[in-house]
């Protein structure tokens, strides 16, 4: 079910996925702790530079997740605000997947990893897919878009703040130029030109039909942090002051 959703979501945003299994095992953990000195050994990297708040992630084609009970703790200690739901389970898995999916149409269509933007653009996307933390609020405006993320501002580490830039971008520009601009210099002030009337180019035919390429999606212990546990769950704090 989740894997369709996230399929499904990727499609609708113009990018079929190579390959739709994405996963092929899970491993959930009965604490953070357990998690991160699992992840840790497994992964040669120091278990300080894991969150303590660390809830999930996705290496190589294995989900890692902490347990319903740890996640809804986890939840409320960073997430007072937003009360917890039964659903709010599932979109972890659904973020977590989303983050997996991303980065292989970002290697199929792109070449790389590094297609899946900065760190607010690749959170936010998959707090989008997964359906987390949405509001009746309107969409950001131009002005208020680039007070948060033009000029080269990074906004605050606030998943759902991530989740309303990227869904008032969408609703502005569609998830298809979002996902294939991400990574040009500038993004996402790019978008305000003029230019951004040509239909986004990408090497679309090289993605149907290829699996990624395993040794192609890892990366070495000392980028495991930055590029896994940073790309992981909802595990940071953050606050939505916009």
């Amino acid at each position: 079910m989740a894997l369709g959703e996230v399929s499904a979501f990727f499609l609708s945003s113009g990018f079929r996925l190579p390959d739709p299994k994405i996963i092929d095992s899970v491993m959930i953990f009965e604490s953070s702790s357990k998690a991160r000195e699992y992840l840790a050994k497994a992964y040669a990297a120091p278990a300080e530079s894991i969150p303590e708040t660390f809830s999930g992630t996705v290496e190589g084609a294995k989900l890692f997740l902490v347990s319903r009970g740890t996640y809804q703790d986890i939840w409320q200690e960073l997430y007072p605000e937003w009360p917890w739901a039964e659903q709010n389970y599932h979109q972890l898995i659904l973020h977590e997947l989303a983050h997996r999916a991303h980065e292989q149409v970002a290697i199929a269509w792109y070449g790389s990893a590094e297609a899946m933007g900065p760190t607010w653009f690749f959170e936010g996307l998959a707090v989008t897919c997964a359906g987390q933390f949405e509001t009746d609020k309107p969409p950001l405006t131009l002005e208020e878009l680039h007070e948060q993320v033009g000029s080269g501002h990074t906004p605050m580490v606030s998943y759902p703040l991530y989740g309303r830039i990227v869904r008032s971008l969408g609703a502005k520009y569609g998830m298809k130029v979002l996902i294939a601009r991400a990574s040009e210099p500038g993004f996402p002030e790019v978008l305000w030109s003029p230019e951004i009337t040509k239909e986004p180019q990408g090497n679309e035919s090289a993605g149907k039909g290829i699996k990624t390429n395993a040794a192609v999606a890892q990366y070495s212990a000392a980028d495991f942090r930055a590029l896994h546990m940073d790309r992981g769950a909802v595990g940071e704090p953050g606050h939505e002051d916009t």
